[in-house]
């Protein structure tokens, strides 16, 4: 429907519907599927050396994402997409951009306080943080880099939740708007090309 002439492979990896503090405090579960897919992107890489490979990663995903990344080598997909990151907001990005050819697009948003600022705060983070999420704040970049992991962390794209995406009716900013068929039509297609 979005125009894109990309295959879609959706990767189930949480423990079932309604189940999502479960999916965020299951460290051993989520390393394990993250593993999985880490397997699956490799697989993938070898059979079709020469097709870019996109992923798009929303809330407890995105540590999944994250997390598999770091076990991939260097330029193995072409770019990452975050949304509503419930990852703690200091998370190293390094491997993850490493592994990672052009961008680490990562959307958030300060109206998403009650999933990303109260829930991650009481029932923690992907990466057991307990806090704001990076899917509210952003991510932070840390400071004192060498040169390398300056040009790293020049990858990360961060795009905040803007009046212009409220006016154009793409997103209210809240977490299930990230979700919607609109705000992935207009924010998301556009870094999927």
């Amino acid at each position: 429907q979005a125009g894109l002439p990309h295959e879609i492979h959706h990767f189930t990896w949480t423990h079932g519907t309604g189940k999502f503090l479960k999916d965020l405090q299951d460290t051993q579960h989520i390393l394990k599927k993250a593993d999985e897919l880490a397997a699956f992107i490799k697989d993938y890489r070898a059979k079709n050396p020469n097709r870019p490979i996109y992923i798009v990663g929303k809330s407890g995903g995105t540590g999944l994402v994250l997390f598999a990344l770091q076990a991939l080598p260097p330029n193995t997909v072409e770019r990452v997409i975050l949304l509503s990151s419930a990852v703690s907001p200091t998370y190293d990005l390094r491997a993850a951009l490493r592994a990672t050819r052009r961008e680490i697009v990562s959307f958030h948003s300060r109206n998403d306080r009650y999933v990303l600022g109260w829930g991650t705060t009481k029932f923690g983070t992907v990466d057991r943080y307990y806090g704001e999420s990076a899917g509210l704040t952003g991510f932070v970049i840390p400071e004192n880099m060498n040169e390398q992991d300056r040009q790293l962390y020049m990858h990360l794209i961060q795009v905040p939740f803007s009046a212009r995406m409220l006016r154009e009716g793409t997103s209210t900013g809240t977490h299930h708007s990230t979700s919607m068929p609109w705000f992935l039509a207009s924010e998301v297609v556009p870094w999927l090309r």
